[in-house]
């Protein structure tokens, strides 16, 4: 049997969701159907010694100072030349598809690979809570670039959920073939390793929450609530695991509050499930999500949950059904979090309910829509 012939295309390989989500899906793609070459711009990040044996891997640049100009010039004049010369140095052969796995601007490489029978574009992430948001609201001019240039090119674009492609809908319309394909998830690893010892051991009732230090993730929101609920009297204590640009801003804000003993920056830690299994409480206080996959993890580990409104949260709790919902204000999420601290057999009926919804996520059926995707003509 002739093998599909698949390129994919990653900004980098950081300690991110999307980055995770592929190598979930290469280390499940069945390598006697398809033959897989990765191209990571910025070779570099967290995961690299994790891509899988079998995949073809192409760096395109190994200097992030270089790679940082390039990209800038790119974004603000784009100047594109660069990016040519290399892919047309490095990327050689033809496909049956191309892939950009993390739509951003490196979306536009697919266009100067000669030999590419289809172009798809992933999107993780929800248009609100892209940093670029406003420049996409306000300026039409590089809106209308955007659908000449890039999306009206591309053959299908790819959400990860249904509050993901709703919001480019409205900002770009109906520019090109759309699907929604929920993030492959690794069910299984994730209950294997969640049996691996702890890395520190735990102590107190404890809330938890798994992301990138970004200021979309609301994490000051749930410092504040980390103080309201420590003036009511309660011990018990807040990890937050990831790292980012917010974590001195995060640091210092806890500091100010007096809450260096409740709340806690482990920073990125490779496998944090052990941690997320065996505290008591799963927060996600995420101002905008596209597809929260950290929440969706939580679900599969049968963690209670508590998390802020927000359209993807919305949707993947079914507005609540299966975890508690508090608006974006200090005062319901310190409530919902009092709730599950004091009332066990609350947090009982939401373990339950999060055991049920975690079945959704198991790999199987979500697989065989992205080899769906890729066997397309």
């Amino acid at each position: 049997m002739t093998k599909r012939r698949i390129l994919i295309i990653i900004p980098s390989l950081k300690g991110g969701g999307a980055e995770r989500v592929l190598l979930n899906f290469l280390e499940r793609i069945d390598l006697n159907r398809f033959e897989i070459t990765l191209v990571v711009v910025l070779y570099s990040g967290i995961y690299i010694t994790q891509i899988p044996k079998g995949i073809k891997v192409i760096p395109l640049f190994k200097l992030f100072a270089f790679e940082r100009l390039l990209s800038f010039l790119h974004k603000r004049y784009r100047f594109l030349f660069p990016y040519w010369l290399i892919v047309k140095l490095k990327i050689h052969g033809s496909y049956d598809v191309g892939i950009s796995f993390q739509d951003s601007n490196y979306t536009d490489l697919l266009f100067f690979i000669d030999k590419v029978k289809r172009k798809l574009c992933w999107v993780h992430s929800s248009l609100k809570s892209n940093p670029n948001y406003i420049k996409y609201i306000k300026d039409e001019k590089y809106r209308q670039s955007l659908i000449n240039k890039r999306y009206s090119k591309i053959d299908q674009v790819i959400f990860v959920s249904q509050t993901a492609k709703m919001e480019f809908v409205d900002r770009y319309g109906n520019v090109s073939k759309y699907r929604v394909i929920n993030n492959i998830i690794n069910s299984n690893g994730i209950l294997q390793k969640s049996t691996h010892p702890l890395p520190f051991k735990k102590e107190k009732f404890t809330f938890i929450a798994v992301g990138n230090l970004l200021p979309v993730k609301g994490y000051s929101r749930l410092i504040r609530s980390s103080k309201l609920l420590k003036d009511k009297g309660y011990i018990f204590e807040v990890l937050i695991i990831g790292e980012g640009p917010d974590r001195k801003r995060l640091i210092n804000l806890c500091t100010l509050l007096q809450l260096n003993e409740q709340v806690k920056f482990p920073g990125f830690i490779e496998n944090p499930y052990p941690l997320v299994k065996n505290s008591d409480v799963y927060i996600m206080t995420s101002i905008s999500e596209a597809m929260p996959t950290a929440l969706c993890e939580a679900f599969i580990l049968g963690k209670p949950v508590v998390v802020t409104r927000c359209a993807a949260c919305e949707e993947f709790t079914e507005n609540g059904k299966y975890a508690l919902v508090a608006e974006q204000d200090d005062e319901s999420l310190t409530s919902k979090m009092e709730l599950l601290l004091v009332n066990e057999e609350i947090r009982r009926q939401y373990m339950l309910l999060s055991n049920e919804r975690g079945r959704m996520f198991y790999d199987k059926s979500i697989l065989e829509e992205y080899y769906s995707v890729l066997i397309e003509t």
